[in-house]
């Protein structure tokens, strides 16, 4: 099984554009490929549910986590990914 993971998508992704669509259609064709179950669950996560992280930069407290997310997000991805392994 492979899948895209979520993202956060209501700022601008921490990654070139181009590059990212490029990896997601890679890892896609690898799937058909392989014949192996493939599914994109980058926007399953709703915004509200992202959290924040201390800053890195000077000056700025708090920043955007494009990694983590609450509690009821990762419920949210595992009944997402019962159904997928389920069918």
């Amino acid at each position: 099984y492979l899948y895209i993971a979520p993202i956060r998508n209501d700022v601008e992704i921490p990654y070139v554009f181009d590059e990212y669509n490029d990896f997601k259609l890679f890892i896609e064709n690898i799937a058909i490929n392989n014949k192996l179950n493939f599914e994109n669950f980058e926007n399953i996560i709703p915004n509200n549910l992202w959290g924040t992280k201390p800053g890195t930069k000077l000056n700025v407290k708090n920043e955007v986590d494009f990694m983590h997310f609450q509690g009821p997000g990762h419920r949210i991805l595992s009944l997402k990914l019962e159904e997928y392994i389920n069918n």
